[in-house]
């Protein structure tokens, strides 16, 4: 395999990403991050690593998959971490994990998306969905003529000192409590148990039972199972009920419903 991307996704930003990398650079294969699938070494010419930011760092399931990896140091290693909110250190973060295995990042990107953590915030209008789309393709168009030359590149970063702090004692605090972020979720009137949810989580951390989904406390807290429901009647917390959902415009559900 001449290129690979890994990538890990909830509403379909990083996958977007990650197909639109592959339509420029031929020969190259995009996989999915899982938590339960066995990783071969990795010794193709170049390894993209694509990722959402989650409490200003990368989320628990990317660190496991860098942890799991083994990748050969002949390989060109690229990430790009897509963010709605701040970049901070993420990228930073990333570098200090492949440095555990001798490696390093050769580039590190990033790409503001539209955001999608509704518990916090309402979806951005159309228009500026659009407008960061546009800024999309063209992020992409730079990143493709970096990997496509293996040309070494500063790595992005934000935010100075505060993004410092936040990609580390915040981000510590936060991710670790991730996996119960599935308590703030319940299921209003509407439930049809049709399993959208279920299939499509990245973490296998939703089972039918008695026609509702029940969440296993082993969750990513991606948000895919919210904003999929065809019925759009999961909620997290008490503030999403009146929010739109959000799934990026490029990817299908059957793209995303896990194989």
């Amino acid at each position: 395999m001449d290129h690979l991307i890994y990538y890990f996704t909830g509403t379909g930003n990083s996958l977007s990403i990650a197909k639109g990398i592959k339509a420029r650079i031929a020969n190259t294969e995009i996989r999915e991050i899982s938590d339960n699938e066995e990783i071969e070494n990795i010794d193709s010419n170049t390894l993209g690593i694509v990722f959402p930011v989650y409490c200003w760092g990368a989320p628990n399931i990317v660190v496991n998959f860098l942890k799991r990896a083994t990748i050969s140091k002949e390989t060109y290693i690229y990430c790009v971490s897509c963010y709605g909110g701040m970049l901070a250190e993420t990228n930073i973060q990333i570098n200090k994990l492949l440095k555990e295995k001798e490696l390093s990042l050769s580039a590190g990107f990033s790409i503001k998306m539209p955001g999608n953590f509704i518990p916090m915030y309402d979806i951005a209008n159309s228009k500026k969905q659009n407008e960061l789309f546009k800024r999309e393709k063209n992020k992409i168009d730079t990143i493709v003529d970096t990997i496509s030359s293996q040309k070494i590149k500063k790595i992005e970063k934000s935010l100075g000192f505060v993004g410092k702090y936040l990609s580390s004692v915040a981000y510590r605090k936060s991710i670790e409590q991730m996996k119960y972020f599935d308590n703030t979720f319940r299921t209003d009137d509407g439930c049809t148990g049709c399993g959208i949810c279920m299939k499509i989580c990245p973490k296998n951390n939703i089972l039918i039972k008695n026609n509702k989904p029940e969440w296993q406390h082993n969750c990513e807290a991606c948000l895919a199972c919210l904003h999929w429901c065809p019925q759009k009647v999961i909620q997290s917390g008490n503030k999403t009920q009146k929010r739109k959902r959000y799934h990026n415009s490029s990817i299908t559900i059957s793209e995303m419903i896990k194989r």
